[in-house]
């Protein structure tokens, strides 16, 4: 009995002694994870508690590759450098933010440039603006742009606005060869047309026309585009200096119609002197 009770007792102690063995190897590993911890802390690293063999939690600069699952130790980012897996070569993950901000240092020299150009512009924008100087412009009459040439009418009266039959003053108009005249008399007052004529160049036109005083107004040209256009964009319009006076007059011995005979040609000593004016005034 005494002897199995010593075998008792030794068992116990191997048991014990196992135990004591286990011990001092968990001791030696937590030693060991200490020194390890303690050396990474000389080294500069922040290290966070070490993962089990279950557990996925890594030391905070430990990062695992995505396409190799090797862990790879990153002593600290910069936003000049990708890191890489030291395994594969593939590029580790990291944070969105992280890669937004290299992204925008990678192209930090253009921004310089948009910043240049970009004051360039509001400076030129901002600048004051010499006024020009008005120069003198001479206004000219609107003319047709163009002009659809038709058949010359026949010398003559071409309209006669005057319904009354006292056309009794004479009313001759002598032209030279080249340019055709579209002439017109008006009330001085109304500015109401009374008659037109059209006298091809060369020819003369004999008319009657009533009693009155009337302007005189011809424009002239070559090509005849109708009583709108006229003459298209040569047409010069012209307007006699004095009023024209067409009377009867009475006497003892009868009466005396006063006419005119005019020639539109360019003398040196003509008694009729006219000045150009505007389409809008013909």
């Amino acid at each position: 009995m005494t002897e199995g009770h010593d075998d008792r007792n030794d068992l116990s102690r191997n048991d014990r002694s196992d135990s004591s063995c286990d011990t001092e190897n968990q001791s030696a590993s937590l030693i060991t994870a200490r020194d390890d911890m303690s050396r990474r802390h000389k080294q500069g690293w922040k290290v966070a508690p070490i993962a089990s063999q279950e557990g996925t939690q890594l030391v905070d600069h430990e990062i695992r590759c995505a396409s190799c699952n090797a862990i790879n130790r990153i002593g600290s980012y910069g936003i000049d450098r990708i890191p890489w897996c030291g395994n594969c070569r593939a590029a580790l993950p990291e944070a969105t933010s992280r890669r937004a901000i290299r992204r925008l240092y990678q192209y930090r020299r253009y921004y310089w440039i948009a910043a240049v150009l970009g004051l360039g512009s509001v400076a030129i924008w901002q600048a004051p603006t010499k006024e020009a100087t008005p120069a003198y412009v001479k206004q000219t009459e609107p003319i047709a742009v163009s002009c659809v040439a038709v058949s010359r009418p026949r010398t003559g009266i071409y309209r006669n606005y005057e319904l009354s039959a006292n056309l009794a003053a004479p009313f001759e108009i002598r032209t030279a060869v080249g340019a055709n005249y579209f002439v017109k008399l008006e009330d001085p007052v109304t500015r109401e047309p009374i008659q037109t004529f059209f006298i091809r160049g060369g020819q003369t036109m004999q008319s009657d026309v009533p009693f009155g005083q009337f302007v005189l107004k011809y424009a002239t040209g070559r090509s005849w585009c109708g009583e709108i256009d006229m003459f298209g964009p040569e047409t010069e319009f012209h307007k006699a200096d004095v009023v024209l006076r067409f009377a009867r007059q009475d006497s003892d011995d009868g009466y005396t119609i006063t006419g005119h005979t005019i020639e539109l040609v360019l003398q040196v000593n003509g008694n009729l002197k006219t000045s150009k004016i505007r389409r809008e005034a013909f």
